[in-house]
């Protein structure tokens, strides 16, 4: 298993945390960042999946969490500012998003990735399914307000999507769901 615990990342150029492996845990970090991509990204430009990567009481400024992976789990961020949605599912299933903290994200102007958490698909995946979207606190407070939905499932279904906290005012609405089996 591999640890990434207790790192300040600095303004990298690209991406603060790029993962390509499975049994990951970070753990811990701080990253500031003001390029226009994600923070902590777990993607890969194959059609391979990665598994079992736990990301856990990060603390972001600048950028989100893009997770193109199964059976994993992001659970206690606070993510403020970031350049895409805070925390973005790209063709990812059975994973638990949990008790995060997401202000002001969509800062990029992006036309799909501007939300405080987003479902969709991926390169290599039609949707995102079977994920649990829990106790999350999504927040819009701007004068000009970035995020199209506080929780978006542009592309999935069978998700659980309950008990989040969603604050401010959102473009398109609090909560959009595009999966009939989808439970909010």
């Amino acid at each position: 298993k591999v640890v990434l615990k207790n790192n300040f990342i600095a303004n990298p150029s690209l991406r603060g945390i790029n993962l390509a492996s499975d049994n990951v845990i970070v753990e811990g970090n701080v990253i500031t960042t003001s390029s226009s991509d994600w923070a902590i990204a777990v993607y890969t430009d194959s059609s391979t999946k990665f598994k079992y990567i736990s990301i856990v009481n990060n603390k972001i400024e600048g950028g989100g969490i893009y997770l193109s992976s199964d059976s994993s789990s992001v659970i206690g961020h606070i993510i403020k500012n970031a350049y895409y949605s805070g925390i973005g599912l790209g063709g990812a299933n059975n994973n638990v998003i949990k008790d995060n903290i997401i202000e002001n994200a969509g800062l990029g102007g992006s036309t799909t990735w501007d939300d405080g958490i987003t479902l969709r698909d991926s390169a290599y995946r039609p949707s995102s399914k079977y994920n649990i979207i829990e106790g999350n606190m999504v927040i819009d407070d701007q004068s000009t307000h970035t995020m199209d939905y506080g929780i978006n499932e542009l592309y999935g279904d069978h998700n659980c999507i309950k008990n989040n906290y969603l604050l401010g005012t959102y473009i398109a609405g609090s909560i959009y769901k595009s999966g009939v089996n989808t439970i909010v």
